[in-house]
């Protein structure tokens, strides 16, 4: 809304400068993002000098078009002495949608005439009768807010409220007053008008004095807040509420993050009168008060129409006291889902609980309906931690009541052993424990079946702590399930009028220690509990007396439909191991009420008939796994679906021993096993049935992976061995992880960076050979050049022929092993397990070949003669092709061997550990080159030749050993070679056989002495030749072999350099750790690596620095 007031300044009231101060406050008053400045305040600058009222017109229209809806209120216009002219210019923005002029003036006959005839549609109301207290209020409240904008003129503020005051002269509207409510509406001004027109005469003039009164008033905002509160909770309720509990419900909005009872108890202290008077007193003639049949007073709104009005679609969202009804029901929902969190126990043992109890028996009834018609979801803001403080609230304190109630019920329940007198009763004094019992199952049916589980829902945990703070806030520091119990008698009794005989029974008799201590976990004994409520139903049902009772009572008290509630309710409950990822479903509930009619009646009377018409007395164990199947029909695992993929049971199948590991096993943070949950839950269904065979057939997890073989390995086994090699991948990684964390300890994390950079360096490095030698040796204008192909293709065939262990990595050919591992896999594996005398062969050649092609690479770039070159450029040739097969080996060896071992994999645990430790071996020594003799080669390029003589007979005892935890330890420590490493490593290779020793070390020394003597007359190709003595070009060289650019991704860890030798890791925060256990002990978690300054430490270091993300 904009204005303009005339006869204040008649040199300001030119139709010029009426316009410019119209778009003035368009453009700086009620643009706060100062868009519409930046599209029209250029134009505004260039035409407000010696602009004509037809071009200020038109740019008032594009801005009013832009803001959507804009009123332009001239008052007294009859005072503007060139009324006719500002007419005729005005007129050009009548036809205008977005604008809606109200021109205010004295009932005088020429004005009214100019008016008609410069306008088509005119429409004139009389506002005299309005007028008075509108100004005083709208003075008073704009002088206020004056004053908080500009402190220095408080103490002018009285008299700059009687200057409006007298300048208003009874024609300022209580649009004036409203001015804020239709501001930036952002709707056409026909649907405002048509909105307002909706309402009768006389709701229309009681909704603007409602409007208008409350700027009369002290406190206007708090007023407000409350009056929008009580309107939206008359307009979403679905039944009427009662004056004490709308005034309650209308001052909990102030506190609705955090209600408490004694919030509750606070709101609800005022007697009915005192509220009924002020409801009245504050929403005035839109609601009436009627009091009910039972003498308690109801509010509801007064007309329906009135309803519609203050939710109607169309409606500004801001004009007065309007809102969506998606709004109300959110507001009504929030608050409902907060007020759910009071504890019932709480409220049992208070007196006077009558408009509690009515609060929270709403909340808990409608929370679910507000929060669906509100249209939000657990996304919104605030609505996902609002619904788990709710969970959080009420979870722990119905888990100890039902674990009370169903051991009380268990093992006290024993209806044969009262009077006859007493039965009836005792009868009726269960059912009052049924209805105390309602409260706490609607909240876990409402939980778990109406409302989709939020992400931080699916994650909570009942811990200790849950339980033990729900306790205490229920009993208080010192209060255990006893007491709960102790209470809840005492509720019936006083309920009854009388002593109930539950109240006579003891109950520290029945109670285990555990749950007095607060011990218990819901895992381990709800299926026990509810094994016992079956047991308890199996006593009862079948006792003619039971019969009896039901027919003294008209059949009206039916305790095993108690009885079979609680059991159903618990067993479905204990049937998911997994309660974070696995919520329950309750759909056997879904009809419960604690109204007269029985929605178990069926299932009783089937307890009943069975046990009445059986020839023959039960057997407890029978018993109990007939009523357990027949209430909670559960799949057997024979009978579940192979809904499994062939990657899932590849997985699982590779992983065996993640049915054994611990629970900090690293296994279970990086592999998800889904074989191991079906495992699991196979076993906890047989749990109470240790001495069945079944059980004892389910516990082998063999059993479980033999019923769950995928159908695509039995239609394409190949097929779906080729797409599981990806998650093979994953738990061979994972496995390597875990035996170098299991090697170091919490030196592994930057082991495995270490490593990672050992990978990156030594691509490098026999990358640029490669190019470099291609360059030398392939000339494709000459076609002599590669002639040597031919040589080295020829030798490759020979060396298949009549020398199969030269360059491969078994005896016989890995081809030839997978042959086998087919044929005879126990054989295959035997033989794999115990000869290691073909892992010394290749340990030999490997090194030996390794050395001979470096040695040629260095003759064939420093050759000039091709007689020279041509000779290592066959070799070269030669070495490629072996060294291509044993890559393409390597891979079907390692990922066939699980085929092998299908016929026998389940029989021996540890043959499927020797194959894992095989397997990691295969990936990560044959496939990456990461095996300590290539990172011999690496060392050859960057630290001299001579340093071969003690690096590779080290190498050598540790291939031997097949161990990560040396290769890990030589790694971190491998400064300290020159020195220390080599006695360290001496006290190691004592302990192989002699003979064996000294044949490696001499035959090394001798092959690689020999390589060094004939390279120290080569070139240096990579420029490192004198790196022995510079440190600081080696790490030049280093960093330029690998590039800051393209970093590795190691694990959850900042972009940070990586650690020096000898510097002490410090414990990474719990924060980058990624899924941890939280029984993990700390000397358990990863380091986190840092950065140490090559310059400030004294000694040799490592020769270069890398950055790791």
């Amino acid at each position: 809304m904009v204005y303009f007031l005339c006869g204040v300044d008649p040199a300001l009231e030119a139709p010029e400068s009426m316009l410019g101060a119209l778009i003035h406050q368009l453009l700086f008053r009620f643009d706060k993002d100062r868009n519409l400045q930046s599209i029209a305040l250029s134009t505004f600058q260039k035409v407000k000098a010696q602009a004509t009222p037809q071009e200020l017109a038109s740019l008032f229209a594009e801005v009013a078009s832009i803001v959507g809806c804009v009123y332009v209120v001239i008052d007294g216009l009859d005072e503007n002495k060139d009324y006719v002219r500002v007419l005729k210019e005005f007129a050009c923005l009548a036809g205008n949608a977005c604008i809606r002029l109200l021109l205010l003036s004295r009932n005088m006959y020429d004005v009214e005439q100019h008016l008609r005839r410069s306008f088509q549609t005119v429409q004139d109301f009389d506002i005299i009768q309005y007028s008075g207290q509108d100004i005083n209020a709208v003075a008073k409240f704009r002088t206020e807010e004056l004053v908080v904008l500009k402190p220095e003129l408080a103490f002018q503020q009285q008299i700059i409220e009687n200057y409006l005051k007298k300048n208003a002269e009874g024609v300022f509207l209580w649009l004036g007053a409203a001015r804020d409510q239709l501001d930036r509406s952002g709707m056409n001004p026909d649907d405002v008008e048509k909105t307002l027109n909706g309402l009768y005469p006389e709701m229309n003039h009681m909704y603007q004095n409602l409007i208008s009164g409350l700027y009369q008033r002290e406190n206007m905002v708090y007023r407000r807040t409350r009056v929008r509160s009580a309107l939206k909770w008359l307009c979403a309720s679905p039944k009427s509420l009662t004056v004490s509990s709308l005034r309650a419900l209308m001052l909990l909005e102030d506190n609705y993050d955090g209600v408490t009872l004694e919030a509750i108890e606070k709101y609800t202290r005022t007697s009915e009168a005192q509220a009924a008077e002020e409801l009245k007193a504050l929403l005035e003639s839109t609601i009436d008060i009627l009091e009910s049949p039972d003498g308690v007073l109801m509010v509801q709104i007064c007309h329906n129409t009135l309803k519609e009005f203050l939710t109607h679609e169309d409606a500004p969202p801001d004009l007065g006291f309007t809102f969506s009804m998606s709004a109300a029901q959110a507001h009504c929902a929030r608050i409902s889902m907060s007020v759910c969190g009071v504890s019932f126990m709480q409220l049992y043992q208070r007196t006077d609980q009558r408009v509690r109890s009515e609060i929270i028996e709403y909340a808990w009834q409608f929370w679910a309906y507000h929060f669906h018609n509100s249209g939000l979801d657990f996304g919104a803001s605030g609505m996902a931690q609002s619904f788990d403080r709710m969970v959080a609230a009420s979870f722990g304190e119905t888990l100890f009541f039902l674990e009370g109630v169903a051991r009380f019920l268990c093992q006290k329940f024993d209806i044969t052993k009262i009077e006859s007198k007493d039965r009836l009763e005792f009868v009726r004094s269960f059912q009052e424990a049924q209805k105390t019992l309602a409260p706490s199952l609607k909240k876990l049916v409402y939980l778990c079946k109406n409302i989709p589980l939020s992400q931080e829902l699916q994650r909570l945990r009942v811990e200790q702590n849950t339980k033990v703070e729900a306790q205490r806030r229920t009993l208080g520091e010192d209060g255990n399930l006893k007491q709960i119990l102790d209470k809840v008698v005492a509720y019936i009794s006083s309920f009854r009028g009388k002593q109930s005989r539950l109240s006579l029974l003891p109950i520290d008799s029945f109670l285990p220690p555990s749950l007095l201590r607060a011990e218990w976990t819901p895992h381990n004994l709800l299926a026990d509990i509810a094994c016992g409520l079956h047991m308890t139903v199996a006593n009862i049902a079948p006792d003619p007396i039971y019969k009896e009772i039901m027919d003294l009572s008209g059949g009206s008290l039916k305790p095993v439909t108690a009885l079979v509630q609680v059991s159903n309710f618990i067993e479905t409950m204990a049937g998911f191991p997994y309660w974070d990822q696995c919520p329950p479903s309750l759909d056997a509930l879904h009809a419960f009420d604690m109204e007269d009619k029985d929605p178990y009646e069926t299932h009783a009377n089937i307890v009943y008939y069975v046990h009445m018409t059986e020839k023959y007395p039960w057997d407890p164990q029978q018993l109990l796994v007939h009523t357990t199947l027949m209430t909670v029909p559960r799949p057997l695992f024979m009978t579940v679906p192979r809904s499994l993929s062939s990657v899932q049971w590849y997985t699982a199948l590779l992983s065996y021993r993640l049915f054994f590991s611990s629970q900090n096993s690293i296994y279970r943070t990086f592999v998800m096993n889904p074989l191991a949950q079906v495992h699991a839950r196979n076993l906890m269904y047989l749990d109470h049935q240790a001495k069945c065979g079944a059980f004892r057939f389910l516990a082998h997890p063999a059993t479980t992976l033999m019923a769950h073989i995928p159908h695509d390995f039995e239609d394409a086994p190949f097929q779906a061995f080729l797409i599981s090699l990806p998650a093979l991948g994953l738990v061979l990684f994972t496995k390597y992880i875990e035996v170098l964390t299991k090697g170091v300890g919490p030196y592994a994390w930057p082991v495995l960076q270490i490593q990672w950079v050992r990978i990156k360096v030594a691509f490098n490095t026999q990358f640029q050979n490669f190019i470099g030698f291609t360059q030398l040796i392939w000339d494709p204008t000459n076609t002599v050049s590669y002639i040597h192909w031919v040589f080295g293709v020829a030798g490759y065939f020979v060396r298949r022929k009549y020398f199969l262990w030269f360059g491969a990595h078994s005896a016989p050919h890995p081809i030839q092993d997978i042959v086998n591992c087919f044929i005879n896999p126990l054989a295959f594996w035997e033989a794999r397990t115990h000869g290691w005398w073909w892992w010394l062969k290749f340990i030999f050649w490997q090194n030996v070949g390794n050395g001979i092609l470096y040695l040629c690479i260095d003759l064939t770039r420093q050759g000039t003669q091709a007689a020279i070159a041509f000779l290592p450029s066959v070799f070269v040739s030669f070495w490629a092709l072996c060294v291509l097969e044993r890559g393409i080996c390597a891979i079907v060896n390692a990922t066939c061997v699980p085929l092998s071992l299908i016929s026998f994999v389940f029989h021996d645990a540890e043959m499927v550990k020797q194959f894992v430790n095989l397997s990691v071996h295969y990936w990560f020594s044959s496939l990456l080159n990461l095996s300590t003799w290539g990172t011999g080669i690496l060392a050859v390029t960057r630290l001299g030749s001579w340093v071969l003589l003690l690096v590779f007979p080290i190498f050598g005892a540790m291939v031997y050993f097949q161990d990560a935890f040396w290769d890990s330890i030589f790694t971190l420590f491998y400064p300290l070679r020159m020195g220390l490493w080599v006695a360290v490593r001496g006290v190691v290779i004592v302990y192989l056989p002699v003979l064996r020793v000294l044949a490696i070390v001499l035959t090394l020394i001798m092959v690689f002495a020999g390589a060094a003597f004939f390279t120290s007359f080569c070139a240096d190709p990579l420029g490192l030749k004198y790196t022995q003595v510079s440190t600081e070009s080696a790490a030049e060289q280093a960093r330029n072999m690998l590039p800051h650019r393209q970093p590795f991704r190691i694990g959850p860890t900042r972009r940070t350099p990586a650690l020096a030798a000898d510097h002490q890791p410090e414990p990474l925060p719990a924060s980058q750790l990624g899924p941890q256990l939280p029984d993990q002990p700390a000397s358990q978690q990863v380091p986190q690596p840092t950065h140490v300054d090559s310059t400030q430490t004294a000694g040799y270091r490592r020769p270069f620095v890398m950055d790791v993300e």
